[in-house]
């Protein structure tokens, strides 16, 4: 954000310029439009203005033929309040001069009474800021004998006091002097009057004082005027702020010409004064100034008015704005009658900005100027004259105006929780849009800023209060930034913030017992806006029945045993307390139970892994309602993990047990809606079962040269795979063993003897359990039996899974046997495993259901048991199709299949 700074002078013009320094021209300031201070009186004259810096506001004087009257304005230039009645005595009172004292806060005006027509004497009244004065007048000179006129004031801070200096006339020569008297801010107490500037032969007259802060010293200006003489002078003495003289009479200007009234300000930063006055040409009135350093130097002296048309003259007394500029302002007649006001701005380094217009010539005459500036802004005040002679005070506001602070609230009461919402849109500024204004809050109006400068109007806040309290009564502050630094503030009282209830908020363990159950119930989770928990009380009802069972405590967690409550649902009642009193209340509520008894039935109560047990659990029981209000979940293995989710009692369920082993089976059962609950088990045995023993002989009989294998590869177990069966054979069924134990399915044996002999095939599982199973070979004599020979075809010997293959072994034939002695056997696969039984058809069909190329294996045997065997393979594809497009047209109530 940038803030502009402009400075200027103000002055009073009246003549035409004649150049004596230069300087640089500058853009006029700022300039609300001028407004009426008084009209109440037709007859405003002579006005003077102070600045408040304390409370940012000007206060004008003036006089009316016969009284003086003030009227404060704001540094914006609004009238503040009504007009102030200073001095009402019935005596004549006029030319009054005002300062003001930023330590106590009020003003002095001074003014000239007339007591006779040959007697004035000069008057002072003290008046607070706001105008409401009590104190009465009092005298400042009243001497007998003299008259005193034009007194002017000002007020010195390191001194607490002012210094009031006039002309004095008397009979006699010289017959004007001046004098001056110290009062002491505080009243009373008052030094005696002094004579500050006299001469022998030469008149001093039309004082002006200003006060440097920054040596604690006075300049006083004066001139010698005598009416009647040519070659007036203006001169300047220098006083301490104890009132004691610095060195001799100044000569401010002594040109052939006169020059005449003088005015002066001081400006402490830069240890500078600036003198004005008013110089009688041949050619016209011109006004001119001079500057002084603060030991009383005289430097640059200018010509003040840069107009080349018009006659100024009269100017006001200089202000002194930043301790380093002097505003100006005088009269200019500009032609006929027609008198203005006009200003200008000095520099300390002697440069000036151009003169600029302040009140349009008019005729009859805008006259008189007076001026006091604060930092950003001067306020000058002028008569204005009307045809009759008729006069008003106006004003006119000239530089930055600070900016004014205006805001609403939204709501202006709730409690900790609400958000107020502020909003700064009213807040306006003469010379910026609201759109660039800068605003900060306050929220507590304790001198600290709670948010950042911002261009955004509106904020919103929620208060806290400290526990304990009630309600809270809030003030906030609002600062408005211009573009120029200028700032305002402004203040909304009675922002009510009340305390909010706590919030109640308990648990209860368990939720769910019978009459000898301890319940546990804990409040430590209630809260409140203000207050911690622990500042919190509580106290319960076991029945909220409307009778509090506990006093009030602090304590937030209590027991109960509900003895003789009946059966089902018993409401809690918990009232939280905070410090200021206001309440809140929960309720929850706790189930009076009596706990179901578990029971259920399985079968069987042993089995193996296949086996599917039964588990019925409709036995259990409750003692306040039926079966059909119970629900039960089981635990297979009781390793404390439920396997089913609650179901009722009445539905039946079933387990498998994947393993061997003793399990105990866990029924847990409960009243719904959910409430106590009772548990019990059974054991259910899954044990091992003994395999099944099976083996083929090949061939099925021979004679004593055939050696037989043996197979028990079709040999299974329902708990081992076969691969870890263990086998031994007994080849003749005598009961001793002929061979180990072995994992190994297959042997082989041949007999020496013709005969029939029964094999025994023993097979044992992994747990020691066996079985047993015998098969019957035939031995015969060796003979001239030679083995058939194995042939056949198969029809087709391509197709897919859907074809039906034809396989023909009719062109298997025997040297010995006719060919319808021959059987046959056939393996699909070639696994080994033959897929049908010895047959005396040789023909056989079969379909396969997998694509891939098959190798068909056929075996013959002759009647003599000797064998031969063949392979042919067929290929299968996958079954092709087709999809072709249907379009169906819809009938009513028609079925597609």
């Amino acid at each position: 954000m940038a803030i502009k700074r402009v400075f200027f002078v103000l002055i009073v013009l009246g003549g035409t310029l004649l150049t004596v320094g230069s300087w640089a021209a500058l853009a006029a300031p700022p300039m609300p439009e001028a407004f009426l201070i008084s009209g109440s009186w037709q007859y405003g004259f002579s006005p003077a203005v102070a600045y408040n810096s304390v409370r940012d506001e000007y206060l004008v004087v003036w006089g009316t033929p016969y009284d003086i009257y003030a009227r404060r304005v704001s540094s914006r230039g609004e009238l503040l309040g009504s007009e102030i009645a200073v001095a009402t005595d019935s005596d004549r009172e006029y030319d009054p001069s005002v300062a003001y004292d930023s330590v106590n806060d009020r003003y002095l005006v001074v003014w000239a009474r007339e007591i006779s027509s040959d007697n004035w004497d000069i008057y002072g009244r003290f008046i607070p800021w706001d105008g409401n004065s009590t104190a009465a007048d009092f005298p400042i000179d009243s001497s007998a004998g003299d008259s005193s006129y034009s007194p002017r004031v000002a007020y010195a801070l390191a001194q607490g006091e002012y210094l009031v200096v006039w002309e004095d006339y008397a009979t006699g020569w010289p017959e004007y002097v001046v004098r001056g008297r110290r009062l002491m801010a505080v009243g009373g107490g008052w030094p005696a009057k002094v004579t500050i500037a006299s001469h022998a032969s030469q008149n001093r007259r039309h004082p002006d004082v200003a006060y440097n802060l920054a040596r604690n010293e006075y300049l006083i200006t004066y001139d010698n005027y005598e009416s009647g003489t040519n070659n007036e002078d203006v001169y300047a003495k220098r006083l301490t702020g104890a009132g004691i003289e610095l060195g001799g009479e100044l000569g401010i200007a002594g040109w052939p010409d006169d020059e005449l009234v003088p005015a002066v300000s001081a400006c402490d930063g830069a240890d500078q004064y600036l003198v004005t006055w008013t110089s009688v040409q041949s050619g016209g009135d011109r006004v001119y100034a001079r500057y002084l350093d603060g030991t009383g130097t005289l430097e640059g002296v200018y010509q003040i008015d840069d107009s080349t048309t018009g006659y100024p003259y009269a100017p006001a007394a200089p202000a002194c704005r930043w301790g380093v500029q002097h505003m100006l302002s005088w009269e200019r007649l500009s032609g006929g009658s027609s008198v203005g006001v006009w200003g200008r701005v000095a520099y300390s380094d002697e440069s000036m900005d151009a003169s600029f217009e302040i009140a349009a010539p008019n005729s009859p005459h805008r006259e008189k100027p007076a001026v006091a500036c604060s930092g950003p802004n001067c306020l000058v005040a002028w008569e204005e004259r009307d045809a009759s002679g008729y006069a008003d005070i106006y004003g006119r506001i000239i530089g930055e105006t600070k900016p004014q602070a205006a805001f609403s609230v939204s709501p202006m009461s709730g409690d900790t929780s609400t958000v107020f919402e502020f909003d700064a849109s009213a807040s306006t500024d003469i010379e910026d849009p609201s759109s660039a204004l800068y605003v900060r809050w306050d929220w507590e109006n304790d001198g600290t800023w709670d948010t950042a400068w911002s261009t955004t109007k509106t904020a919103t806040h929620t208060y806290m209060i400290p526990c304990g309290i009630a309600l809270s009564l809030n003030t906030v502050r609002l600062e408005v930034l211009d573009t120029y630094g200028l700032t305002d503030s402004t203040t909304v009282s009675y922002i009510n913030v009340s305390n909010t209830a706590p919030a109640a908020v308990f648990t209860v363990a368990p939720e769910i017992g019978d009459n000898s159950t301890y319940f546990v119930f804990d409040a430590s989770g209630s809260s409140d806006a203000e207050c911690a928990s622990q500042k919190l009380e509580v106290r319960w009802d076991w029945e909220d029945d409307g009778a509090w069972d506990t006093a009030w405590s602090a304590h937030k967690t209590a027991g109960v045993t509900f003895g003789a409550a009946p059966y089902g649902w018993q409401n809690i009642r918990l009232e939280v307390r905070d410090s200021p009193g206001l309440t809140d209340s929960a309720t929850a509520s706790i189930k009076i139970d009596h706990a179901p008894t578990a029971a259920f039935t399985v079968d069987p109560i042993s089995g193996n892994i296949s086996t599917v047990f039964a588990f019925d659990a409709a036995s259990s029981t409750d003692p306040d309602v039926s079966i059909s209000y119970l629900q039960a979940r089981w635990d297979w293995e009781n390793d404390g993990t439920w396997d089913t989710a609650w179901r009722y009692c009445s539905d039946f369920v079933t387990h498998t047990y994947g393993a061997l082993g003793t399990y105990t089976a866990r029924l847990e059962v409960r009243e719904w809606p959910p409430s106590l609950t009772d548990s019990t088990t059974r054991q259910v045995h899954v044990v091992n079962t003994a395999p099944t023993a099976a083996f083929t002989v090949d061939p099925t009989g021979g004679d004593t040269t055939t050696t037989f294998q043996l197979d028990a590869s079709a040999s299974s177990d329902l708990e081992d795979p076969a691969n870890d069966l263990e086998v031994r054979w007994d080849y003749d069924n005598d009961g001793t063993y002929d061979t180990a134990w072995s994992t190994t399915k297959t042997a082989s044996v041949g007999y020496p003897a013709p005969g029939t002999y029964t094999i025994r095939l023993q097979v044992r599982d992994t747990r020691g359990l066996t079985a047993t199973v015998t098969s019957q070979v035939t031995v015969q004599e060796p003979s001239a039996n030679t083995p058939p020979y194995a042939s056949f075809t198969a029809n087709p010997s391509i197709g897919d899974t859907t074809t039906i293959f034809e396989f023909d072994a009719s062109g298997s034939f025997d040297a010995e046997d006719p060919a319808s002695a021959l059987q046959v056997r056939w393996d699909w696969q070639d696994d080994g495993i033959y897929d049908t039984s010895w047959s005396p058809n040789r023909i056989a069909t079969h379909a396969f259901n997998v694509e891939g190329i098959h190798t068909i294996r056929l075996e013959v045997r002759d009647t003599g048991h000797l064998t031969d065997g063949t392979t042919r393979q067929v290929t299968v594809h996958e079954l092709y199709r087709v999809y072709l497009p249907v379009t169906l047209n819809a009938v009513a109530d028609a079925t597609v299949r």
